[in-house]
C-alpha cells in the first residue's frame, strides 16, 4: 500500500507510468525498511524474553515480514512493469488517481487545503489524556477484584483441556467441577477427524495379543484411544490363494524388523481381528512399522502371520465435532484432580483420554513470566527509540531522540487504552490478561509505530527540502494529509484480517485479536 499510494502521487505529477512505478518504490523504501525494522526489534525481543509458544509466533512474524518486503520490492515491482506494458495497465483512470479517504471526509483536500492537525492538538491531546486517565482508573481497581484479572501464567495454577465423546456445554463442565474450586471454564469445538484401524493377523498366541494392544499403544504412534480398542478372534480358515498385504510392507520393515515368515503369503489358521481408534493423522505404515518394531532387543517378535492393515477417518465434523473443554484455576491438589477426573468422566459419554492433558505453572515459573512481561515492554520501547533517533537524526543523534521519544510515547498511549479495555471488561466480563496478551501488546507495539514512521518518514523528506517561512507545525500537517489515505488503508486491511480472526478464529485466541484490534484502531487514531 506505501508503494501504490507513492505510485499514485507520482502519477499524479505527470510521471509516465513505468517511471511512476521506478519513483514510487524508491520514496517508499526507507518507510518500508523503518517499519520492518522495528517489527523485526520486537521479534527479536520476543524470542529472547517469550514463552516457546510465543517464540513461534515470533519467529513466523519476522520471517513472514521479511518475505514481504522481498516480495514488495522486488516481485511486486516485476509484476507491475509486465502489467504497465499493456495498453490497460498504460490507462492512468484505472489507478484510481482521484479516490480518496480525504476526498470523502475533507472536501476541501480537492483545493489543495491540508488537515489542520496540529492547530487543533489540545482537542486531541484532552481525548487522548480522557482516555487514558480513564484506562489508569480502571487498572486502579485491580487491587479491589475489578480491574485487570491477571491470567494463570502470571498467578501460577492449573490447566486441565478435556475432550468428550459426546457434545457437552460450559454449563455441564462447571457443575463438574469439585467442590471449593474456583476456575475458568471454555468449551470449543474440534473438528480434527479421527482416525480407525482395522487389523487381522491370523494364530495369535496370548503372549503375542498383549503385545500387539502395547506397540499400538506405544509412544511411536499419537492419538490411542484405550477406550475404543476391540480385540476378538474369528473362525479358523484354509489357507488362502493369494498374498497377502504382508508383503506390501515388507520394504518398510526396519533393521531389528520383521519375523522370518511374515512376509509370506497368507496361510490359513485362526484370524485375530483388531479395531483401535486414534485421534492423531495415522497411516498403514505407520501402523505396520510400529508392530514390527522392537522397542528393545529382548522385546517379543511378533510373527504377524497374514498381517492386513487398513485405515479409514471418521469425520468430526458438524453434529459430530469434538466438545473440548478448558479449565483454568489456582493450584489444584492431587485428590481435587481426581475428583475432577472422575466428574469429567460422568459427562457426555466420558473424556477421550488421548485428548486430556493437566499442566501446572508454579509460583517461580509465574514470577519469571511477569518480570519477562515487563522487561520485554521496556526493551522494546527503548530499543525503538534508539533506532529511531539514528534513523532520524537530521539535526544529530540528540534531535533524533525527539522523534523517537514522540513515537515511544504514542505506543505507550496505543498501548495504555488498550490495558485500559481489558481492564474495564476483565471487572465486568472476567476477560484474562496472560502471556498471549503481552504478546498483542509487543505486535501493537510494533505494528502501531509503521504509521508513524510514515508521517515521520514524509517529515523528514520535507525537513531536507524545507522552504524559508515553513514551521515544523506546517511540515507536520502537511506530511499528515499526505499520507493519511496509506495510513487508513494499510489499517484497514490489516482491521479485516484481525475481525475475521475476532468472530471465526478460535476462542483461546479471541481476546488476542481483540487486544491486536483495538490496538490497531488506537493506533492509527
Amino acid at each position: 500500500i506505501l508503494i501504490f499510494e507513492r505510485l499514485k502521487e507520482e502519477l499524479r505529477a505527470g510521471r509516465t507510468v513505468h517511471a511512476a512505478v521506478d519513483a514510487g518504490f524508491k520514496r517508499a523504501f526507507s518507510s518500508i525498511l523503518d517499519s520492518n525494522v522495528t517489527t523485526w526489534i520486537v521479534s527479536a525481543i520476543l524470542i529472547w524474553l517469550g514463552a516457546p509458544i510465543i517464540k513461534g509466533f515470533a519467529i513466523t512474524l519476522s520471517v513472514g515480514v521479511a518475505v514481504s518486503m522481498f516480495t514488495a520490492i522486488t516481485v511486486t515491482r516485476t509484476l507491475l512493469h509486465a502489467v504497465m506494458s499493456t495498453s490497460a495497465g498504460r490507462n492512468e483512470r484505472l489507478y484510481g488517481l482521484n479516490v480518496s479517504w480525504l476526498n470523502l471526509f475533507f472536501p476541501a483536500h480537492r483545493q489543495g487545503a491540508v488537515l489542520n492537525v496540529f492547530g487543533k492538538r489540545k482537542i486531541y491531546f484532552g481525548i487522548s489524556i480522557l482516555l487514558l486517565v480513564l484506562s489508569l482508573v480502571f487498572v486502579a481497581l485491580t487491587p479491589f477484584g475489578k480491574g485487570l484479572q491477571a491470567g494463570i501464567d502470571f498467578t501460577g495454577g492449573t490447566v486441565v483441556e478435556a475432550a468428550f465423546r459426546e457434545p457437552v456445554t460450559r454449563e455441564q463442565v462447571v457443575a463438574a467441577l469439585p467442590e471449593g474450586v474456583e476456575a475458568t471454564v471454555s468449551v470449543a469445538r474440534s473438528e480434527q477427524p479421527w482416525y480407525q484401524v482395522n487389523i487381522q493377523v491370523r494364530d495369535v498366541s496370548e503372549a503375542e495379543k498383549a503385545t500387539i494392544r502395547e506397540r499400538l499403544a506405544g509412544s511411536e504412534l499419537r492419538g490411542f484411544d484405550p477406550e475404543s480398542y476391540k480385540a476378538e478372534e474369528g473362525e479358523a480358515s484354509a489357507p488362502a490363494s493369494s498374498a497377502s498385504d504382508t508383503d506390501k510392507a515388507a520394504t518398510n520393515a526396519p533393521a531389528n524388523g520383521p519375523a522370518e515368515n511374515s512376509d509370506k503369503p497368507a496361510a490359513g489358521g485362526k484370524p485375530f481381528n483388531i479395531t483401535a481408534v486414534y485421534t492423531s493423522p495415522v497411516t498403514e505404515e505407520d501402523i505396520r512399522r510400529a508392530l514390527r518394531t522392537r522397542p528393545t532387543p529382548d522385546a517379543t517378535e511378533l510373527s504377524l502371520k497374514g498381517l492386513t492393515v487398513s485405515v479409514q477417518q471418521i469425520p468430526k465434523t458438524g453434529d459430530n465435532a469434538v466438545s473440548v473443554a478448558i479449565i483454568q484455576s489456582n493450584q489444584l491438589q492431587p485428590t481435587q484432580l481426581e475428583a475432577l477426573r472422575a466428574n469429567l468422566d460422568k459427562l457426555g459419554g466420558g473424556r477421550v483420554i488421548p485428548m486430556y492433558s493437566e499442566s501446572s505453572i508454579g509460583p517461580s515459573v509465574a514470577r519469571e513470566v511477569t518480570f519477562n512481561a515487563f522487561a520485554s515492554v521496556f526493551v522494546a520501547s527503548l530499543a525503538i527509540v534508539i533506532y529511531l533517533a539514528f534513523r532520524f537524526a537530521i539535526g544529530g543523534f540528540v534531535n533524533g531522540l525527539k522523534f523517537g521519544a514522540g513515537a515511544v510515547i504514542a505506543l505507550i498511549h496505543d498501548v495504555g487504552i488498550t490495558i485500559g479495555l481489558f481492564a474495564l471488561m476483565g471487572g465486568v466480563a472476567g476477560w484474562k490478561v496472560d502471556s498471549l496478551f503481552v504478546t498483542a501488546a509487543l505486535t501493537i507495539l510494533g505494528f502501531s509505530v509503521h504509521d508513524t514512521i510514515v508521517v515521520y518518514d514524509r517529515i523528514r523528506e520535507h525537513l531536507h527540502h524545507r522552504q524559508r517561512g515553513d514551521t515544523f507545525a506546517d511540515l507536520s500537517d502537511r506530511s499528515i494529509t499526505q499520507t493519511f489515505d496509506r495510513s487508513i488503508n494499510t489499517s484497514f486491511t490489516l482491521l479485516l484480517v484481525v475481525a475475521a480472526l475476532v468472530l471465526l478464529g478460535g476462542e483461546s485466541i479471541r481476546l488476542f485479536n481483540i487486544a491486536l484490534l483495538v490496538g490497531v484502531v488506537v493506533g492509527t487514531y
